[in-house]
């Protein structure tokens, strides 16, 4: 009696309940399915591309951490997904950079403002503390002893870069009158100063460091008077618009760079002279002139354009301006961006 009043689905029953668990499955796959997906985007996309330029010769500080950006995951961690590559001058860094091949340099005070100065807009973002020193030097067996001794002698430098206007400023604070009192040279590399010093057709030159350093550790120049060069991230302003997250993101990686610098001195030290043919002792004698160098944690690297820096740029921009080295008249402040 139960089994005759038991109802079993007919064929057109079993047909639409086939269509609905096939519409069930494809629904799931293409929503679900969809859904990681998404997920898998929406991850990706928290990474931001971004390319690195850093000189890597003729440099110390700045030398080991574009090295170190470049063998590290740092950058990666930070959400970067960062091309690093070396350069040989701030020239070529200024060129790739106009050109739209890299979007951030690891730079010096004076090929940020002389790239801004020359029509190309981009951001000042923080400052790694100091490359060494700059220095008026003379040959370790000159008779100058002070500035004012240059009268009527001639003074080297390389036009357009961060030493060239402590040589002028420098020869005027001594009242002297810059092509008239001292004869100003321009010479277009460290190695030229260096050559034209040691075989006297100069008599002094403004050089910066490794080379300062590395003259008086060799007993080949003196110092007569020396200040700070400066350190400046530059990135493009049309990345930066684009990415607005990519300068707390690299600032971030900086300082991260810092500290692992801090880490592995004699590590670094050691890559780095077989690139640039240095010896770890002046990389780390150099490298101690900055003043992260020997921070024992985050807090205390420093990376920030401060105001005082902030006034020596724009005292830079000025001495270029009025030089006619840059075509641009700029209020720096504004092209800061941190």
């Amino acid at each position: 009696m139960e089994n005759k009043n038991k109802q079993i689905p007919n064929k057109k029953n079993m047909l639409i309940i086939g269509s609905l668990l096939v519409v069930v499955v494809i629904g799931f796959l293409k929503f679900g399915g969809n859904k990681s997906k998404n997920n898998i985007v929406e991850q990706q996309s928290d990474m931001t591309a971004i390319r690195v330029a850093f000189p890597a010769l003729g440099t110390t500080y700045n030398g080991q951490i574009g090295t170190i950006l470049q063998s590290t995951d740092i950058l990666k961690n930070n959400k970067l997904d960062g091309k690093v590559t070396p350069y040989g001058t701030g020239r070529e860094m200024k060129v790739a950079m106009v050109a739209g091949k890299e979007d951030v340099m690891i730079s010096s005070e004076s090929v940020f403002l002389i790239l801004v100065g020359q029509g190309f807009d981009a951001y000042g973002i923080s400052s790694l503390g100091a490359e060494g020193k700059m220095a008026l030097v003379v040959p370790v067996n000159s008779t100058v002893k002070e500035v004012k001794d240059l009268k009527g002698k001639k003074l080297a430098t390389m036009f357009g870069t961060s030493p060239h206007k402590p040589a002028v400023q420098w020869l005027k604070d001594a009242g002297l009158t810059p092509g008239k009192d001292v004869q100003l040279v321009n010479l277009a590399s460290a190695e030229a100063l260096r050559i034209a010093l040691e075989t006297k057709q100069i008599d002094a030159a403004v050089l910066w460091d490794p080379y300062v350093t590395d003259g008086v550790d060799n007993k080949v120049h003196k110092i007569i008077v020396d200040t700070d060069l400066d350190l400046v991230t530059v990135m493009s302003k049309a990345y930066a618009d684009q990415h607005p997250e990519a300068i707390t993101k690299f600032n971030n990686a900086l300082k991260e760079a810092a500290l692992y610098l801090t880490q592995h001195k004699e590590e670094l030290a050691t890559v780095y002279s077989e690139t640039t043919k240095l010896s770890t002792d002046l990389i780390k004698e150099v490298s101690l002139k900055n003043k992260n160098y020997n921070a024992t944690d985050t807090n205390g690297i420093n990376i920030s354009i401060n105001l005082t820096l902030l006034e020596k740029l724009k005292g830079n921009e000025a001495f270029l301006f009025e030089e006619k080295l840059i075509t641009k008249d700029f209020n720096v402040a504004d092209y800061i961006k941190q």
